[in-house]
């Protein structure tokens, strides 16, 4: 079987980026088999040998996405022609690569819908009609349909799929890599990801300042980049100056191991997730997590377990459940260790790889 692999934001802390990773860094490859990663050309970690690679240029435009994928599609023509590709797996979003995979073979991995898309920012009556038709008909003229939670495979049932073309596989996290080792602890906590608005980056400083105010010497590490990098930088410049707030940027896979090790524990402010990345390597690395009570969560963050859920944008409650963790050291390493426990038993990217196999290598046409 010969797969190509589709997303072209490939590289750095996005949850789309680590599943592919995780997959391509399990994946028992039989003398036939063959894997290629269709991406962009802006990322430099490290790939399987055995995996080949094609890179497009992503420019940062308004159409660089269109123009990237109507690249994507030349290349995928030419490799079906030859017989070098039998099938494509593109993952969404976005849904413009998979839109312009028409006339072809392809199973698509859905990260997030409508719904969930909207619990972040909610769109105009066009905006809403324009993305359902769009998914409509990426799902109707998939061969299959993988997704991440139940929840997501029920939404999708609006457009009247054959149930039997649904898969669930959910993300998963590498716990042999993200694993906690004993090191001095320089952090409170971490919250990590892309800085945009659906994933809480407005909430950000609020909370920020609000921890501030009720611990002085609260040290809060901020991992990611995004449209609103500069604006938290702005919004937070007090707390950044008093080393309150240490806000890093992007980094990549190794540094930001690093600073999971540093840190006690992880708190969220994400409005919109498919099964969110990086509270999987939290957990994996034995720290707390705190979020929203979002239904992205169900399952995941469990209360008085390895976490808590906090009534959306009831940001006192979060600084309270945040403090009290930081103020019981035996409880916040037993969430933590409750966290690690609850990877190894279903998210450990072992276990998810066999399954995600399962579906695409031994796929028929």
């Amino acid at each position: 079987m010969k797969i190509l692999i589709q997303y072209p934001l490939y590289g750095g802390i996005g949850g789309i980026s680590r599943y592919i990773e995780n997959f391509l860094g399990e994946v028992n490859l039989d003398t036939n088999d063959e894997i290629i990663l269709l991406t962009n050309s802006n990322f430099d970690e490290k790939i399987r040998e055995n995996i080949k690679v094609i890179r497009i240029p992503l420019s940062a435009n308004r159409w660089g996405l269109f123009l990237w994928s109507i690249r994507s599609r030349q290349i995928i023509n030419r490799l079906i022609k030859n017989k070098q590709v039998d099938l494509v797996n593109t993952h969404v979003p976005p849904l413009i690569p998979a839109l312009l995979l028409w006339g072809c073979s392809y199973i698509v991995t859905l990260h997030g819908t409508l719904e969930l898309h909207e619990m972040g920012r909610k769109l105009n009556p066009l905006e809403r009609f324009t993305r359902s038709i769009l998914e409509s008909i990426i799902l109707h003229n998939s061969k299959k349909i993988i997704v991440l939670t139940n929840r997501v495979a029920d939404e999708i049932k609006r457009y009247n799929l054959n149930n039997n073309k649904i898969s669930i596989c959910p993300n998963s996290v590498d716990s042999n890599y993200f694993k906690s080792k004993k090191t001095q602890k320089i952090y409170d906590l971490i919250m990590i990801g892309r800085l945009v608005p659906e994933k809480g980056s407005k909430s950000i400083p609020l909370l920020c300042k609000q921890l501030v105010k009720l611990k002085k010497n609260i040290r809060i590490a901020i991992v990611g980049a995004g449209q609103d990098f500069d604006y938290i930088k702005q919004q937070l410049v007090e707390e950044i100056r008093n080393k309150n707030v240490i806000l890093f940027g992007e980094k990549k896979k190794t540094q930001v191991k690093a600073i999971y090790q540093k840190s006690k524990l992880y708190v969220s402010c994400s409005y919109y997730e498919g099964l969110p990345g990086t509270c999987l390597e939290a957990m994996s690395m034995s720290l707390p997590v705190i979020g929203w009570n979002k239904e992205f969560y169900d399952g995941l963050i469990l209360n008085n377990v390895n976490g808590y859920l906090i009534k959306t944008d009831d940001y006192m409650e979060m600084c309270k459940k945040v403090i009290y963790l930081l103020n019981n050291s035996h409880l916040l390493l037993k969430t933590g260790n409750n966290g690690r426990n609850i990877i190894i038993d279903k998210y450990d990217s072992k276990l998810i790889s066999i399954k995600l196999e399962d579906i695409l290598l031994k796929y028929k046409r």
